[in-house]
């Protein structure tokens, strides 16, 4: 059994370690042992841009072994076209060199872009199109669960004013007179994909609540620095009343943080089909 990697990755994998290298094939060879004897697969791809630029689609596979989910990265992809028929045959493509037969899934689970999800022209209608059979599709718990809050974020004025001031905050603690004259709390970046980030965000501003208070009258008084960043500090001052919203939204957002816990989780429950034909559920408990 064979894991593709990224020719990049590829290029700097070196198995020089004896236990290492051995433990890395004997886990895919009993994963291709599992895969054999389970009577049906669930296939899960995601995509991500690498630090060069490239777009890597990772494959993976979920199957019941023992009543027991097993779940395993089997490539990871490097695409040169983003389009949904070359994604499709991309990952058929990948299974049958890896010995795993299209004719054995049973699930298919990818985020919720049209070039996936899609139901004519998408990965999953084209999946089921050249496989020729029914083969369910389901949209990422997590993914949905992100889609949400950052919609709701962005809907409640009050929340999108305080990350676009949690935005600024964190640019002026960057700068580079204010990190090298004062000592400047760690604050996180807010990034869009994952909603966990506003969680994040709104926790390093809420316990640092003193510290960015202190930095800010000290900034906004110091004759020595110059007038924009003395102006800067003043406007970031006066809008203290977000850390009253960031309270708020910290209780918020905490409430989701179990529902995240129980969607990556790496056991859970699992509705199964009962040998035949006829699935009737889909796997929960995992990221998909």
């Amino acid at each position: 059994m064979k894991v593709t990697h990224s020719k990049r990755w590829a290029e700097t994998l070196r198995f020089t370690s004896t236990f290492r290298s051995d433990h890395f094939f004997t886990c895919v060879k009993s994963t291709q042992v599992f895969v054999h004897e389970a009577p049906g697969l669930c296939i899960k791809s995601d995509g991500t841009r690498d630090r060069c630029n490239i777009e890597n689609l990772s494959v993976v596979i979920r199957f019941v072994q023992n009543s027991v989910p097993e779940e395993h990265l089997i490539g990871l992809i490097e695409l040169n076209q983003l389009d949904a028929e070359y994604i499709c045959n991309q990952i058929l493509s990948h299974l049958s060199d890896l010995g795993y037969s299209p004719d054995n899934l049973v699930c298919q689970c990818y985020d919720g872009a049209s070039v996936m999800s899609g139901g004519k022209g998408g990965v999953q209608a084209l999946m089921q199109n050249k496989v020729g059979k029914y083969i369910p599709y389901v949209h990422c718990y997590n993914h949905q669960l992100h889609l949400a809050v950052v919609h709701a974020m962005g809907s409640e004025p009050l929340a999108k004013k305080f990350f676009e001031w949690s935005r600024s905050l964190n640019s002026f603690c960057h700068r580079h007179y204010v990190s090298n004259t004062y000592d400047t709390p760690t604050l996180k970046r807010l990034l869009e994909i994952r909603w966990t980030s506003h969680y994040d965000v709104t926790k390093s501003i809420v316990n640092n609540e003193e510290v960015i208070r202190e930095l800010l009258r000290q900034v906004s008084d110091n004759d020595t620095a110059a007038f924009e960043i003395n102006t800067e500090a003043c406007g970031l001052l006066k809008k203290q009343n977000f850390f009253n919203t960031g309270k708020f939204l910290l209780c918020v957002l905490g409430a989701l943080k179990p529902a995240n816990a129980i969607l990556q989780a790496h056991s859970g429950f699992v509705h199964c089909w009962g040998g035949d034909d006829n699935f009737t559920g889909h796997s929960e408990g995992d990221e998909m």
